[in-house]
């Protein structure tokens, strides 16, 4: 599969991710958790930036190989012609597909599979969810009670937050933060 149509497929999900959940809203939120001042050069996280967020990426990777044949040629398309008609096709199969495409592994929904280099149980996810990402790891030496406010924000997203979002997508969302 071409790597462009991955690419593309990516971004695609990523701003259908922004248009229908308050995944922004969210971002928003954490950013004035840490005070609005943090510069966006000292945060690092793992997975695919999601143009317009500061904290968020994405880390599920998309397996086209799960599309259809059609559905790959449109891809092809966009990819190599960037057509209107063709962007507006693919945004559809995006709606349609990505759930199979950006989970981890569909056909096997009740297992679970790790996806950092470590057997750790922080990197492993549910095979039927889509994993997102938050970039904190060079923020997190702010002051103890700083810290400990930015835990409570990240298991709230976890727990609440996130599953607003799932139901938003209709889709399974597990979020990835390293603290």
């Amino acid at each position: 599969m071409n790597n462009l149509v991955n690419i593309a497929y990516e971004t695609l999900f990523s701003m259908y991710i922004m248009e229908n959940t308050p995944i922004s809203d969210i971002d928003k939120m954490f950013d004035e958790v840490l005070g609005g001042n943090v510069d966006e050069s000292k945060l690092i996280g793992i997975g695919s930036e999601i143009p317009g967020l500061k904290y968020f990426t994405l880390i599920s990777r998309p397996h086209c190989d799960r599309l259809s044949n059609e559905d790959k040629e449109v891809f092809d398309r966009l990819v190599e012609k960037q057509r209107d008609e063709d962007y507006y096709i693919a945004h559809e199969i995006i709606e349609r597909t990505y759930k199979d495409v950006m989970c981890i592994n569909p056909k096997e929904p009740d297992k679970m599979t790790c996806l950092g280099p470590y057997p750790d149980a922080k990197f492993c996810f549910d095979n039927d969810a889509i994993v997102l990402g938050i970039k904190l790891d060079s923020i997190m030496d702010v002051s103890e009670e700083k810290g400990k406010r930015i835990a409570v924000v990240v298991d709230n997203m976890k727990t609440q937050l996130f599953e607003e979002i799932s139901r938003d997508i209709n889709a399974k969302l597990e979020l990835y933060a390293d603290i």
